[in-house]
């Protein structure tokens, strides 16, 4: 067997550079470097003689080479650079740092397409799936990430399991998700990555128990403010099929009168109302009571986010607005209550 060409690996600069964040220097160089790439490159090819293998690393070579002989074969195991799959593997990962996935889909399928049984390449698209929210199709695919080798160095598997887990836990399955973490464990003991998983876990379960503790013994109340009625009423109808208890007004003047009254926890008022505005209710609300307010808009000149937040409102957004977009930011204001 033989090792390393002593040729400079292009990749080994390209990955330096990405170490010390040179990001753009290192994808102009490997995008120079793939498009040189033959058009019948393989990453491995056997010859009369030899075997010459793209490895991405000492380890893999070092696994693998002493056993990818056929039976009572003298053929030379040679360890050739570069990898192009290895290539469009590292742009795919610069991609998803700069959160383009769409190109990192495309490279990533490139690299599978070169070499469609490499562990970290199945990771990187599980990975790009878990962002795009595909997380049934994230965890098929780092399961086959886990098993596709069965000569994979250690470490390459138990990226695999880890990632497995990620996507089980975004899928709300905390059993397998724990099992799967302590399985990579067992492989790397003292994994970060690995225990900083369980440890969420752990925390994502007292969670779990204190939001059913919360729709037990506790309903999180919502005031919605607007003089356009057909908002109010969509927004409470909406977010009381969230689960939440909600109260409607036309007029600042008639959401004191609600609190007055009633405990509320959040109020959303609009800026723009015959009589007081929304920014005095807000005012007031944040001088009289303990409730938190979110402040939107339909009119850029009157207010700002930073004006908002400095009279005290928890958050401001301008509109036409999404629903879905609005509950998440009253999801957070709700579990800073927790």
């Amino acid at each position: 067997m033989e090792g390393v060409s002593s040729k400079e690996n292009i990749l080994n600069i390209a990955s330096s550079m990405m170490e010390k964040g040179k990001r753009s220097e290192a994808e102009k160089l490997l995008k120079d470097l793939v498009s040189e790439m033959p058009l019948d490159w393989k990453p491995v090819n056997v010859s009369r003689t030899s075997i010459d293998v793209a490895y991405w690393s000492m380890e893999e070579f070092t696994i693998h080479a002493p056993h990818c002989n056929p039976e009572g074969s003298k053929k030379i195991v040679n360890w050739v650079v570069p990898s192009y799959s290895k290539a469009f593997y590292l742009l795919s990962f610069i991609s998803v740092e700069q959160q383009d996935w769409l190109k990192a889909m495309l490279y990533i399928d490139q690299a599978i397409e070169l070499e469609p049984d490499h562990p970290f390449i199945l990771c990187e698209k599980a990975m790009i799936l878990l962002h795009l929210g595909s997380y049934q199709e994230a965890y098929d695919l780092f399961i086959k990430a886990s098993e596709i080798r069965s000569w994979a160095p250690k470490p390459q598997r138990a990226r695999a399991l880890r990632g497995a887990a990620i996507a089980l836990i975004d899928l709300k399955r905390l059993d397998d998700a724990e099992d799967f973490l302590k399985k990579s464990l067992d492989i790397e003991p003292e994994n970060e990555v690995a225990l900083n998983e369980l440890s969420y876990i752990e925390k994502l379960r007292k969670d779990q128990i204190k939001e059913e503790l919360k729709d037990i013994f506790f309903k999180y109340r919502i005031l919605c403010v607007d003089d356009d009625e057909l908002i109010t009423e969509m927004l409470s109808k909406y977010l009381y099929n969230q689960g939440y208890e909600t109260f409607t007004a036309s007029s600042a003047k008639e959401a004191l009168d609600v609190l007055l009254k009633h405990h509320i926890d959040l109020v959303m008022t609009d800026v723009v109302m015959p009589g007081m505005d929304g920014l005095e209710l807000t005012k007031i609300i944040k001088k009289n009571y303990d409730s938190d307010v979110i402040i939107f808009t339909g009119y850029k000149p009157i207010c700002s986010y930073e004006k908002a937040i400095a009279l005290g409102a928890s958050d401001f957004f301008y509109k036409p607005f999404k629903f879905e977009d609005l509950l998440d930011r009253v999801k957070k204001i709700n579990r800073s209550l927790l």
